[in-house]
């Protein structure tokens, strides 16, 4: 049960990293298409372009948009199912660290005496250094 509810945590956690990265692609993405309505309005004014092209590039900023706001919401769901899995008020605020950032000594683990602590308990000693 224990090693259930850590993976569990891991996978949540792991599901909150890929939706933050996901809004940052989104907010990019809407970005990027403001930008090219704004030249697509100064076109449009100069004549250079169809009010219809100013159309098509007016409903892809509303599509990314929309999108923005569904990984949003993916992001404050994915919050709210970590802090219920570690019992936490479900609106409370969730900060995660990249995996990649945490420096490797911080992950103390004395493999010298883990190992041999090993050899003598056996394979179920295994799951309690890791989880």
């Amino acid at each position: 049960m224990r090693n259930l509810v850590s993976l569990d945590f891991a996978l949540i956690y792991f599901d909150i990293l890929e939706s933050e990265k996901m809004v940052l692609v989104a907010e990019k993405e809407v970005e990027r298409i403001e930008s090219h309505l704004r030249d697509a309005q100064n076109l449009y004014d100069e004549g250079v372009i169809t009010k219809n092209d100013l159309f098509q590039t007016e409903v892809r900023l509303s599509d990314a948009r929309q999108r923005l706001v569904a990984i949003r919401n993916l992001r404050v769901m994915n919050a709210s199912r970590l802090n219920n899995a570690i019992a936490r008020p479900l609106k409370r605020d969730v900060q995660v660290v990249d995996v990649k950032e945490i420096p490797s000594d911080d992950l103390n683990v004395d493999i010298e005496k883990h190992g041999n602590l090993l050899k003598v308990k056996g394979p179920r000693y295994r799951s309690l250094i890791y989880y």
